[in-house]
């Protein structure tokens, strides 16, 4: 009896995982998040710094060090730095005013790692929305993978 409740409780995971992969690989994604067409704008990632109150210099003791202003960090252009990333070895390109480092997708592209390869260091946003020029888009499930490619 004992054996046969064990295979009854294995059979019905086994049954419940395969109808839920199946759901899972047969529900079609319906919200796609498409990033709004903006401007490249040149505003600063962080907040610019609120200045220190420093007393003044009658009133600081010999002992007591003025604060030290805290200067901005250098900003980092993306799109611009893209460029330097042009070959499969290090391969970014820039879709819809996002920066992704897709180096890693190369040899799993359907279409070919050549196709990848002519966007590198580009922007890549009309060849990706119309499959170089065919006229298509990319499917959902395309879409969705750009996410973990994003770098900005």
């Amino acid at each position: 009896m004992n054996k046969f409740l064990t295979t009854a409780v294995i059979l019905t995971m086994v049954l419940y995982c395969s109808f839920t992969l199946y759901v899972m690989l047969n529900t079609p994604v319906t919200t796609v998040y498409k990033a709004p067409q903006t401007a490249v704008t040149t505003q600063p990632l962080l907040p610019t710094p609120t200045p220190i109150p420093v007393l003044p210099a009658n009133l600081v003791s010999p002992t007591i060090q003025k604060p030290v202003q805290p200067t901005a960090a250098p900003q980092r252009d993306f799109f611009a730095e893209t460029a330097k990333h042009n070959s499969s070895g290090d391969c970014w390109m820039i879709i819809s005013g996002h920066v992704y480092d897709i180096t890693n997708y190369f040899g799993m592209h359907p279409g070919g790692d050549r196709e990848l390869a002519k966007f590198c260091g580009k922007d890549a946003t009309d060849a990706f929305n119309t499959k170089d020029g065919r006229g298509q888009p990319h499917s959902a499930g395309a879409q969705g993978l750009l996410i973990q490619y994003l770098i900005r």
